[in-house]
């Protein structure tokens, strides 16, 4: 959150950074004259989860098991590719596509407890979709992702676990689609000079 505070703060929306500061600052503020000093219960039940939770992490699913460094390298490099890419955009689209690829990449590299994926992958599947606008049958396979977790709760447990793993990697190739798709209809910085 805060690298996208400082990333609106240098494209010059100073005024929406002060606003969202202020008003969770409000927000927070109100919650402490209504329910009182909240944080260190939030901070222990926080150290409690970990207790209670198994955290995944998504390319151990795989077998054999030689794969899942190759994933997690392969992503890493998507990331990275996908970061620097963002160079070509509109300034004001950059903080969205950079969190976007940022919150796949932390989905696959990262173990994961409970099953986020799909509230973690929210503004991936908002940026594809945005990126698409217009040319509604790019939807539908955006939508397939949406509904995936009830087709993997449907085929069991080992397919449920493979959500983990499966609705990142589908993420990030869609939005690949889409972004060399977006690259194509706008003008590289070699030709517009």
């Amino acid at each position: 959150m805060f690298a996208l505070l400082v990333l609106a703060w240098k494209a010059g929306y100073r005024r929406t950074v002060l606003t969202w500061l202020v008003s969770i600052s409000c927000l927070w503020l109100l919650t402490r004259i209504w329910i009182g000093p909240w944080e260190g219960d939030y901070l222990r039940e926080i150290a409690a989860y970990v207790e209670y939770s198994s955290p995944i992490w998504p390319p151990s699913l795989l077998k054999p098991a030689w794969l899942a460094p190759l994933i997690v390298i392969g992503v890493l490099v998507w990331s990275a590719w996908m970061w620097r890419g963002s160079s070509f955009l509109e300034s004001s689209k950059r903080p969205g596509w950079i969190v976007s690829v940022a919150a796949l990449t932390t989905l696959v590299v990262f173990p994961q407890s409970g099953n986020y994926n799909l509230i973690l992958a929210l503004l991936s599947v908002w940026m594809t979709l945005w990126m698409a606008r217009g040319r509604y049958a790019r939807w539908i396979p955006v939508l397939a992702v949406l509904a995936s977790p009830w087709i993997f709760r449907a085929g069991g447990t080992d397919l449920s676990a493979m959500e983990h793993l499966l609705i990142p990697l589908s993420l990030a190739a869609l939005q690949t689609f889409q972004w060399r798709n977006q690259l194509r209809l706008a003008p590289t910085p070699m030709i517009a000079a």
